[in-house]
Order: structure tokens, then C-alpha cells, then sequence
């Protein structure tokens, strides 16, 4: 694995002491490989950037994805739509160094955990709705995944809503009805939203199943590639389940799912 200096997202500070960034974890060699864009979750209030992130970057170059760490902002330093732009910015990032990384270009996705997972989804169906562009190369770029890979994710703010989630992301703790709407991922799909590798636990009292069953039925519903695992056991926060076999497996599942899901022509 090649050492990549952590990448900076922006090219001038942005307001408050937590700068965000791009950390990569690009493979050795001539091929192009996938590239998985890694989202911690920590209910837009921390980011669990250790086992949700770097643990799961390491993790996917091991099954032979290139990877990259999104170290985005969060209450109380930056509400919406700080962390939804700083995603969009870094996936114009990776498709301007894709060459440079040896980048598949059609496969370049996001994997998001829990809140992480909501961040994932609306910026898979939302990306492109806010603004981006920083002034130099990478704006030429879109900001919309190629596919996206879901763990435990917060959804709906309307249908069995993580509340802590969208107040935290919103900066109010009584958001308003339309403001949940709006971050609501699952009412804006559409049969153009990236392919979708989706999962959960049926016991998971955080994130109750039925946010993922939400974003998981509009995919397929729109006629969406989509691949949806809900396991029996097990809570929230599960993240590589290193000791729980039937969930332990979803790594190698999804990058399956990544290499071979079907591409535009």
C-alpha cells in the first residue's frame, strides 16, 4: 500500500478549529481497482473514525479496493449543509486523481455507518444540490457516487427517525417536518441513484431496521440495483462484526457487490 498524505478538502480554511479531510489508502500497482470512500458514523455529533473508519479502510484494500477516510464536520462546529458538501467534495477529489491512483473510474463509491450512513445516502441522491466546487480541478467533476454501500444507516427523519441525528445535523432540537422531509434520503430516489449494498441487524434498537427497509424499498421499487441483508442478531454499531459470523461476511459480500454490479454503457 502506498503511504498518501492526508488531502485536505478544502483550499482555504473553513470556519472553526476541526479542518476536514481525505485521508487515502490507495494500493500498490498498475490496475485499476475500485475506490471505496469510507463514512464514520457518531450521530453527526462525533465520528467514530477507528473501527467505522480506518479499521474498515484496511479492512476493504485487504479484499482489494483502493480506500479513502472522509474526516468530515459535525455539530457542534457545522450543521447543513457543511457535512453533505464536504462529501461532495471529496468524491470530486478521488475522480480527479483516479489516473493518478490507478481508479477505476465507473467505481467509485461511499460507505457509510449509521449517521455516516445517512451522509452516504442523501449525498448518493442529493449530492449535486449543493455547492462543491472549490476553484480548481476537481470541480469538473461530479459529486455523485457511482454506487453506495450502506451499514445500519440513519434514513428517514419521518419513519422511525434517529432523532439525535437530524437535530444535530439540522442545529435545532425541534426540527421542523419539512426540514425532515428534506433530509428524508429515501424520498428522492430515482432509477438514475447509484446501485445500493445495504445492511442491518433486525435487533438494532438505535436505527431501527425499517430506515434501511425505507431506503432498500424506494431503490428497488425505482428499478435500483440494490442488495439488501437484514440479520437476526446483533444491535447497532456493529461495524466488521469480527466476531459474529453470518454478519462478518457483509465486507467480502459487498465487494463482490462493487465489482460486479452493472455499469452504464
Amino acid at each position: 500500500m502506498q503511504n498518501q498524505p492526508i488531502l485536505s478538502l478544502w483550499n482555504a480554511p473553513v470556519p472553526g478549529d476541526f479542518q476536514p479531510s481525505l485521508q487515502p489508502f490507495a494500493l500498490e500497482g498498475d490496475e485499476p481497482r475500485p475506490f471505496l470512500l469510507v463514512i464514520p458514523g457518531g450521530g453527526y455529533a462525533a465520528r467514530m473514525d477507528s473501527y467505522e473508519g480506518e479499521d474498515i479502510c484496511l479492512h476493504f484494500n485487504r479484499l482489494g479496493l483502493h480506500t479513502g477516510l472522509l474526516r468530515y464536520r459535525f455539530h457542534p462546529q457545522a450543521h447543513f449543509p457543511e457535512p453533505m458538501r464536504d462529501l461532495a467534495r471529496a468524491i470530486r477529489m478521488v475522480r480527479a486523481r483516479a489516473q493518478e491512483w490507478n481508479v477505476d473510474p465507473k467505481r467509485i463509491g461511499v460507505c457509510g455507518f449509521s449517521a455516516g450512513g445517512h451522509l452516504a445516502a442523501w449525498g448518493s441522491v442529493k449530492g449535486d444540490t449543493v455547492d462543491s466546487l472549490a476553484g480548481d480541478r476537481a470541480d469538473a467533476f461530479s459529486p455523485i457516487p457511482d454506487f453506495t454501500i450502506l451499514a445500519y444507516p440513519v434514513i428517514s427523519g419521518l419513519d422511525h427517525p434517529h432523532a439525535d441525528s437530524f437535530s444535530n445535523l439540522l442545529g435545532t432540537r425541534q426540527p421542523s417536518r419539512e426540514q425532515l422531509a428534506e433530509m428524508s434520503a429515501d424520498r428522492f430516489v430515482t432509477a438514475k441513484t447509484p446501485p445500493a449494498f445495504i445492511w442491518c441487524t433486525a435487533e438494532d434498537r438505535t436505527v431501527p431496521w425499517q430506515n434501511t427497509a425505507a431506503y432498500a424499498t424506494a431503490c428497488l421499487d425505482a428499478g435500483v440495483q440494490t442488495s439488501l441483508h437484514i440479520f437476526p442478531y446483533g444491535g447497532h454499531g456493529m461495524h466488521l462484526a469480527p466476531e459474529t459470523r453470518d454478519i462478518s461476511a457483509w465486507p467480502a459480500l459487498a465487494a463482490t457487490f462493487i465489482r460486479s454490479f452493472r455499469t452504464a454503457p
